[in-house]
């Protein structure tokens, strides 16, 4: 793993520790970056989050990273 990308999932990790799940935009950024590292923290905001809005961006994010439809 690079450091650019232990540093995303760093981020994404306090994203969660300060916000309770992540944000749209960091949703996409994820599954932009493609990175399976991600999973965990994705999963955990998917947990999290009660916005049915950044749910869908977790899922379509998870299936970018993954290639398993989230249904």
């Amino acid at each position: 793993m690079s450091a650019q990308e232990q540093e995303a999932i760093d981020i994404m990790w306090r994203m969660i520790a300060r916000y309770g799940t992540l944000d749209e935009g960091a949703a996409i950024a994820a599954g932009r970056n493609g990175h399976p590292g991600l999973v965990p923290v994705l999963v955990e905001s998917a947990r999290l989050t009660l916005n049915p809005s950044v749910a869908l961006k977790i899922a379509r994010a998870l299936e970018q990273i993954t290639g398993v439809s989230a249904g």
